[in-house]
């Protein structure tokens, strides 16, 4: 650019890490950006609101939010809070130039967003020092099919600030709540939080997490498309949890939950997925993968006698695995119950 810094100015310099501009510089507001430069310049120093204030010429109320961003990304620490200890790795013999396991990052913990928002003014403020928050406001209009109020204008501008979500990656997370018809601002903001926690903080990564999302959402079609319209189980937080963790987790077949959900039916009359999971869980660490496998290992002589999963004595089981696959193509009969007892 042909820009170059006046030699008289490297007279007197103080270190700035090089995290500022590489990973704060675009999320970070200008009054944000003041405040960390004048804590640099004083380090060490005790400093108060007011003095943070005077030195930037910011008010104490908006020196102290943009001081918030600061503390909330982990980049400064209040008095009294220990700094994160690194974690122990063993050497290898890995080239410099092998991109990092992101994985193996901790998962950051944030609070929720405060109930103390942005002033009106603030908010303003910061639009007009700002076109990429101009640009998020006008866009999520337009996806949320509504005029953005103050106090969503402040939530939004709270997760740019709060939890360090580029204007890019909100506008993502205000897509996907719109297609879900999930619009209100309560789910919205929490959503980011998630996502923030996640380290999701860029198009790449957020474009990743919803390919994520839709193939967990697809979980619960597959699963019921197994049974009669008139006989699909109702799907419920908890339920989709479980369904998650035995397809995702435990990595078992829709047929292997499929023969769990008619046992359960057949021993308590009712669907009740914390049972299944039960039976799931006891088949997965018994490695279990099908419901033949299953039949096989309670037929399976115990060291006791009898079998390995039916007391001594107990008749043996009315079904077989052929019976089961021809079930599991029919209706399911059974007398229904409220289906949210015992969850």
């Amino acid at each position: 650019m042909g820009i170059r810094v006046n030699p008289d100015e490297w007279g007197a310099v103080f270190a700035v890490p090089s995290s500022v501009a590489d990973e704060h510089l675009r999320r970070a507001s200008g009054q944000q950006l003041k405040v960390l430069l004048f804590i640099l310049r004083h380090s060490g120093e005790s400093l108060s609101r007011q003095a943070i204030a005077d030195g930037t010429g910011l008010s104490p109320e908006d020196a102290a939010d943009a001081l918030c961003y600061w503390t909330d990304t982990g980049f400064l620490l209040r008095d009294g809070t220990a700094a994160p200890q690194p974690v122990a790795t063993a050497k290898t013999t890995e080239s410099p130039k092998s991109k990092p396991q992101e994985a193996d990052a901790p998962k950051r913990t944030l609070q929720e967003l405060p109930d103390i928002t942005p002033t009106y003014d603030q908010v303003n403020a910061r639009v007009l020092e700002s076109p990429e928050l101009q640009g998020l406001f006008t866009e999520a209009q337009a996806s949320l099919g509504r005029t953005l109020g103050y106090d969503a204008q402040a939530k939004l501008l709270m997760m740019v600030d709060s939890y360090g979500l580029p204007p890019e990656v909100i506008l993502t997370i205000i897509g996907y709540a719109a297609s879900r018809g999930k619009t209100s601002m309560a789910y919205i903001t929490s959503v980011g939080k998630n996502w923030a926690e996640e380290g999701i903080d860029d198009l790449e990564k957020a474009e990743d997490k919803l390919r994520q999302m839709d193939e967990r959402e697809s979980l619960w079609g597959e699963f019921v498309s197994q049974f009669p319209a008139s006989e699909r189980p109702r799907r419920t937080g908890d339920r989709f949890h479980y369904l998650v963790k035995w397809r995702t987790e435990n990595g078992q077949s829709l047929e292997l939950i499929r023969y769990a959900y008619e046992r359960t039916i057949e021993n308590i009359n009712k669907a009740n997925f914390k049972y299944m999971d039960t039976m799931l869980s006891d088949w997965h660490r018994k490695n279990l993968k099908t419901p033949t496998e299953v039949l096989q290992a309670k037929d399976s002589p115990s060291p006791t006698g009898g079998n390995a999963e039916r007391g001594q004595g107990e008749a043996a089981p009315s079904y077989d695995s052929g019976l089961f696959r021809k079930k599991a193509t029919g209706p399911i009969a059974y007398r229904k119950r409220s289906e949210t007892d015992g969850e």
